[in-house]
């Protein structure tokens, strides 16, 4: 999952323009990428990974500046046979 932070927490100069933003995840997901992803110019980046669960999942990025922001989303389970 990709993210993006508004300015003020960037700026064109790289030497200023880093931002630690924390990521907290919560339902039928997991936490595979980093819980703290540096955001240079603004972009970042985590990933998360289905838990064999059906239900729902929701990932909140926040960071210093700036009001957390939580994407909601829907886990389904499909049966496959190639997989099972």
């Amino acid at each position: 999952m990709m993210f993006s932070l508004p300015s003020p927490l960037t700026s064109p100069r790289t030497d200023d323009a880093v931002c630690v933003p924390d990521v907290d995840w919560d339902g039928a997901a997991a936490l595979v990428g980093p819980a703290a992803a540096t955001a240079e110019g603004g972009m970042g980046g985590t990933y998360l990974r289905t838990v064999g669960q059906t239900g729902t999942a929701a990932l909140t990025v926040s960071a210093p500046q700036c009001a957390p922001v939580t994407v909601e989303f829907t886990v389904t389970k499909k049966e496959c046979a190639v997989w099972n």
